[in-house]
């Protein structure tokens, strides 16, 4: 890979991680907003839906794994 795709794929991953970055805010803000917590945010528990022509997040994630998660003050 020559130097100029290599930086390009670092622009393009770095985009791409503020992306799912905001996606998983605006998530978690509602979350938090209806009183619930997650408990155990991690990477291996979001998922992400990317389209296929420029792997851009298409604001639609899933958080998973709601085994610690509860309403604020009660766990």
């Amino acid at each position: 890979m020559n130097d100029i795709s290599y930086q390009y794929c670092r622009i393009k991953k770095r985009q791409l991680e503020k992306d799912i970055y905001k996606a998983v805010k605006e998530a978690l803000t509602l979350f938090h907003k209806d009183g619930y917590i997650h408990g155990d945010l991690w990477e291996t528990n979001i998922i992400v839906k990317r389209d296929g022509v420029n792997s851009k997040v298409l604001g639609n994630i899933i958080l998973v794994d709601f085994g610690w998660a509860g309403k604020k003050n009660t766990i």
